[in-house]
């Protein structure tokens, strides 16, 4: 079935009638400031949070590329909410078309949908952060996120349709009346007269696909991060390696607490007001505090990295050429520097092999702006003392003795 036929058949109600918070006359103004401030304050922190990533090549990681995509969600989160808020508030005309409100119902599935698979696959970041440090860059390379976060995207909106699918059913005899500041599903579901069973056999399967195994996947994830993290014996070490997930595990509480409230609230005179009050909270003030949550534990966050160990570079310097050397060491810094590496340049040795009598002036070596201090005559590597001289006395006498 096409969208289009979908559509078709959900607009027999011909419209419907938008009423945010059980509002009067007298609160319009304080409804509509309300929601201006959050939609501009929200817009704002997600465009810088944008271009603040974008711009700065050291914010180019797994993480912050997943954070940026969040923002993406919020915005659309917002302006699929909002601009039709303001618009029916300011017109005073709360009437919505059935194609409106349903077109409006599918990005918010979309969105909503996204939102969850994305905050998973930011737990699967830390996880394997911390969990498989070494083989980080590997698995979170960046054809890997790319194809991760088009496949989230698409995911969301194959989902949506299938939510907007169900709604073919209902039929409404009685009222057009949505208790709510926009087209919302649950509110929509109350006042139709029948045909929900559709609906509620796929709301069971999306409870389950996008509720229980993500949230069940997360938490098992930290739950080896926690086991990770105990195994570290220094209470500094513990600390620093926990900073790297507890914003994203307090933006995941938010997010849990408040979807929970929305789906759990009993029916009874004021579970309308509760329910759009939480659902104000997650989809337009959550976005702006797990931001403001994110930015103020990234200040003092120490990412996860690996120091290089054993790695050694070899050069052939003709004629006192030593560009393509420089060159090499360039190119093997700034490589690390991308992988989540980092070259401890005060333990960086150097040895220069020179058997000619007029020897050449030795011009020191820099990796990633740091000067290379030691210069060594004698250095073991794989097992084997090798001397700038080429003498295997040291190594003779260290294999007899």
């Amino acid at each position: 079935m096409e969208l289009r036929d979908v559509l078709v058949n959900l607009t027999s109600a011909g419209y419907f009638l938008i009423v945010p918070f059980s509002s009067t006359a007298e609160d319009k103004p304080l409804i509509l400031v309300v929601f201006t401030l959050l939609y501009v304050c929200g817009g704002l922190v997600n465009v810088v949070s944008i271009a603040v990533i974008l711009r700065d090549h050291h914010l180019h990681t797994p993480m912050y590329f997943l954070l940026c995509n969040l923002s993406i969600v919020d915005i659309c989160y917002t302006t699929v909410i909002i601009p039709k808020l303001l618009d029916m508030l300011l017109s005073g005309n709360n009437s919505m078309s059935s194609a409106q409100c349903f077109t409006q119902m599918f990005f918010f599935f979309w969105t909503g949908s996204t939102e969850d698979l994305l905050l998973f696959a930011m737990a699967y970041d830390r996880y394997v952060a911390i969990c498989s440090p070494l083989h980080y860059p590997t698995i979170l390379s960046r054809s890997n996120c790319i194809l991760m976060i088009v496949s989230i995207w698409l995911c969301g909106c194959l989902n949506g349709f299938f939510l907007l699918s169900s709604f073919t059913g209902l039929s409404f005899c009685h009222s057009h009346t949505i208790q709510h500041f926009f087209c919302d599903s649950k509110a929509l579901t109350k006042i139709s007269c029948g045909g929900n069973s559709l609906f509620t056999i796929v709301m069971c399967i999306e409870f389950v696909m996008f509720g229980v195994c993500p949230f069940a996947c997360t938490v098992t994830s930290y739950v080896k991060i926690i086991n990770v993290i105990l195994c570290i014996k220094s209470m500094a070490g513990r600390k620093k390696a926990f900073s790297t997930c507890s914003s994203h595990l307090n933006v995941l509480l938010i997010y849990y607490v408040t979807v929970a409230v929305v789906i759990v609230t009993p029916t009874s005179q004021h579970s309308d007001l509760v329910e759009q009050v939480f659902t104000l909270l997650y989809t337009t003030a959550a976005p702006m505090v797990r931001k403001a949550i994110v930015t103020l534990h990234d200040n003092k966050e120490l990412c996860v990295r690996n120091f290089l160990e054993d790695s050694v570079i070899i050069g052939c310097i003709n004629e006192g050429n030593d560009e393509k050397y420089r060159n090499t060491i360039s190119d093997f810094g700034k490589w690390s520097e991308s992988n989540n590496l980092v070259i401890n340049v005060e333990k960086t040795k150097e040895m220069v092999i020179d058997l000619k009598r007029n020897k050449m002036a030795a011009v020191p070596i820099r990796i990633n702006g740091r000067e290379i201090d030691q210069k060594v005559n004698t250095y073991k590597y794989l097992g084997v003392h090798i001397h700038d001289r080429l003498e295997w006395r040291l190594n003779i006498d260290w294999l007899c003795g």
